[in-house]
């Protein structure tokens, strides 16, 4: 039997992303430590002009190695799951975000065409004077330089911020997504149909926490997802970052589970509760839905008989309170 693996978030392992300050200060630090060795005897032009060359040699290769992490380090918005690119569009922007990371990897070029240029000015003088006006000018604009991506660092700070908070699901699993009004029942069923206490994210789009639950029956392994808040009022009361947001789960939901209380003690109309169901099934077309009518302990059998009747998907009848009925439905989906 394979083991349950941990989902990852493709952006939950970027690291810190450093100030235009910070950059610089640490680059022109280790240059200060650059130390030469060159025999006495070698005139002193020489040994000045070495110095010098060999420290912007090292603030180049510094800075490079720097930038190039920061950018490395970040997943491509548009090689991630479309699940967490719709998601960080939404959050960041994609055209923003793809701007900042070009921004900062187009400024390793920079760094080296300009201290190229000021090396070549070190080589060609004979004064000490000439050498140390130069490797000062260097220094100025490549100050400047970096100082001019600190709107793209802060962006790709905003980034990690953001994005590291995503929740964790892993796209390749089969995804079992739980849609319905509040009270419903949705987090008892999620909390019965998962092996451990659930884990809790947070969602960007909502007031409330997802809950992602984990599972394995036999060789199928699967994780189950409530979204409250997205998936809990009809559609055209949602501005268009709600359906935006909806609409990335498109790309993870293998199947949607859609919970109803008939009892109505969740304090929604039935009849609401249906409306709403009609709606996701509008969305989601290409998605399979499996209906469950929750306390079912609550309702007369005439009124369930009435409501089974209506409904042209495959049905199942639960109390996810006590966690009747919700290992038949999970095994209905997995089989």
């Amino acid at each position: 039997m394979s083991k349950i693996s941990e989902s990852v978030n493709p952006f939950a392992q970027i690291n810190y992303v450093p100030k235009s300050e910070e950059l610089i200060d640490q680059a022109f630090r280790k240059a200060s430590r650059v130390e030469v060795k060159i025999p006495k005897k070698v005139r002193r032009i020489i040994r000045i002009k070495r110095k010098e060359i060999k420290k912007l040699r090292v603030i180049e290769q510094f800075l490079d190695s720097r930038l190039t992490r920061i950018v490395k380090q970040i997943p491509s918005i548009d090689r991630v799951h479309p699940f967490y690119s719709e998601l960080a569009d939404i959050l960041i922007g994609r055209d923003r975000f793809k701007k900042a990371l070009g921004s900062i990897y187009g400024t390793r070029r920079v760094v080296k065409r300009l201290i190229s240029n000021y090396i070549l000015k070190i080589k060609r003088t004979n004064e000490v004077e000439e050498v140390i006006r130069s490797s000062r000018a260097a220094y100025g604009r490549l100050n400047s330089i970096i100082h001019r991506i600190e709107d793209n660092l802060n962006l790709m700070r905003e980034a990690r911020q953001k994005l590291r908070k995503l929740p964790s699901v892993d796209p390749k699993k089969l995804t079992i997504v739980i849609a319905g009004y509040p009270n419903v029942g949705k987090s008892s069923f999620v909390a019965h149909a998962s092996t451990a206490k659930p884990e809790i994210a947070e969602y960007p789009f909502t007031t409330q926490d997802v809950k992602i639950g984990h599972n394995q029956r036999g060789l199928s392994i699967f994780q189950i997802v409530d979204t409250p808040g997205l998936l809990d009022r009809p559609l055209n009361e949602r501005n268009p970052i709600e359906l935006q947001a909806i609409t990335a789960l498109q790309y993870l939901a293998h199947v949607i589970l859609y919970i109803v209380d008939p009892s109505e003690t969740c304090g929604y109309p039935l009849k609401e509760q249906l409306s709403l169901y009609a709606d996701l099934k509008e969305l989601f077309r290409e998605t399979p839905f499996i209906f469950i009518i929750n306390k079912m302990d609550l309702v007369e059998k005439s009124k369930l008989d009435e409501l089974r009747d209506t409904i042209k998907d495959e049905c199942f009848e639960t109390n996810a309170l006590k966690g009747d009925g919700v290992n038949e439905a999970i095994e209905r989906i997995i089989n």
